[in-house]
This record gives C-alpha cells, structure tokens and sequence, in this order.
C-alpha cells in the first residue's frame, strides 16, 4: 500500500505496510471499510495542507471519492474567506479604538521642544488671533489647556498660571458662557468697539503665550494676535451675515458650525502646529 509522504508539497506516495494494497500496487477499494482508516492517521488539518500540495484538481477529487467515498468540500475556499473576514473586522476594530481613544501627551514641566521657524510661529500667533476674533474666550481658554497638557512650555514665564487648574476652569467656563451668549438675540455684533476691544485683548494675549513659549520677543506676538483678532472679528462677521441674509441659511445653524471652526481650529493649531 502506499500512503502520503507527511508535509511534502505535491503527491509524494510510500509504501505502507500496515495498510493492504492490491497485487498490482494500486489503492484497495477496502480501505474505506478499514479498521484504521485515513482520519485516524492522519488529523483533518495535515490532511488538508495535503491536499492542497495537489497541483491536479481532479486527482484531489479522486483521491477524497477513494478514501471518504465522495469529494470533500473546498476548505481552501472557505479558509480563504473567512480569514478575510476576520481580517475587516480585525481593522476596522482596531481603526474604531484608535479614532475612539483619546491620548494626550503626559503632563510635565519640561515639554518638547517647540517649532523655531519663525514663519510657522507668527502664522501660528496670527491664526490664534483670527480664533480670538471668531469667539473671544476660546482662544485663551485653548491656550491655558495647551499649557497645561504640556504643548506649549510657560515654566519659569509670568504666564505660567495659564497651566493651572483655576486658569482652566475660569477660561473653559468663560467660552462656554460666550458661545451661548452668542446664540441669544440681543447680543451685540462682534464689530460693535466693546466686543471688538475684548476680541483685540485676548487675541493679542494668546499670541504672546504662544510666543513667550517659544522664548520669542511677546511684542511681535501681540502685534500679531491684534491684527488676527481684528481680521478674525470683520471676516467672521461678513461671512456669518452673507451666509444668512444671501443664501437664506438659518442663523443658528451656521453660528453652530462657527463655533466647531473656531474649536477644532484652535486645538488643532496649538497641539500640532508648533
């Protein structure tokens, strides 16, 4: 009798003494009706590495009519898809748990370095004003979390308090209060001079954290924070007012979306831009 060379790739056949052939060495149709059997010899998934070593479809097919008395199904097929479909779950899990979890870098007083291209910095100290000038008290209140997750270093600066817990909670507190007030019909425009003051202030003192953190001179940082408040206050509310009066979009609605502007552009400009 002949049997299969174990793990070797193609049909490799041996004689086997413990299993009876015919006179002629050919396969005896009595080993279906053996003692031993093919599945005790060999288990299911060496059989199949086997099989797939068979680089003649029909001799697989013959080979399984012969010991089993019909054809096997595909388990190449079927191993293949459910591989790939344990393979999308896999990722898309994995995809779900990274964009689901929330990092942020470990607190210290000693934070990376910051970028020193001053052409980066200033457009930074700019568009950290342009964010004063959309919500007046989002700016800091971005600034003062920035510090505190240690993105932006004030250790040893006058503005180090930025990092404290009181700093947060006033600053948080105070841009919330401010994106409802925003919301409300009375509120004056933006562009009125007591707003735009307020808006000019904190702009200008947002730059100057962000370039104090930089040990850059806080005057140009100012200077920038200032002109991106102004610019931030008169777009802002051009392109709020054509939105509604123009296009006929509800006012709410694209205050809502101005709101997202200003906070996602703001995180996103102090946790990856310098």
């Amino acid at each position: 009798m002949y049997a299969l060379d174990q793990f070797k790739p193609g049909l490799q056949l041996r004689p086997s003494p413990t299993l009876p052939s015919g006179a002629d060495g050919s396969f005896s149709s009595s080993l279906k009706e053996h003692p031993i059997g093919l599945g005790s010899l060999w288990p299911p998934k060496q059989l199949d590495l086997a099989r797939r070593g068979l680089d003649d479809r029909a001799v697989s097919a013959k080979w399984d009519r012969l010991y089993f008395g019909q054809s096997l199904p595909s388990y190449t097929a079927k191993s293949s898809l459910v591989a790939v479909v344990r393979g999308i779950f896999r990722l898309a899990d994995t995809s779900w748990r990274g964009a689901l979890e929330f990092r942020v870098p470990q607190y210290s007083t000693k934070v990376r370095h910051m970028n020193v291209n001053r052409a980066v910095l200033y457009l930074g100290c700019f568009s950290i004003g342009i964010i004063a000038g959309l919500r007046s008290m989002t700016a800091p209140a971005l600034v003062s979390w920035a510090v505190h997750f240690g993105w932006l270093d004030l250790s040893g600066s006058r503005l180090s308090f930025l990092g404290s817990r009181a700093a947060i909670t006033i600053l948080s507190l105070l841009a919330l209060g401010e994106l409802v007030a925003d919301k409300l019909p009375r509120t004056p425009n933006r562009t009125d001079l007591g707003p735009l003051v307020f808006r000019v202030i904190t702009g200008g003192f947002s730059s100057a954290a962000i370039c104090a953190s930089a040990h850059q001179p806080v005057v140009i940082g100012t200077i920038l924070g200032v002109l991106g408040a102004i610019a931030g206050a008169f777009g802002g509310y051009k392109i709020r007012h054509r939105l509604v009066e123009v296009f006929g979009l509800p006012d709410f609605g694209v205050a809502v979306v101005e709101d997202i502007v200003a906070i996602g552009g703001g995180l996103l400009l102090v946790s990856h831009m310098f």
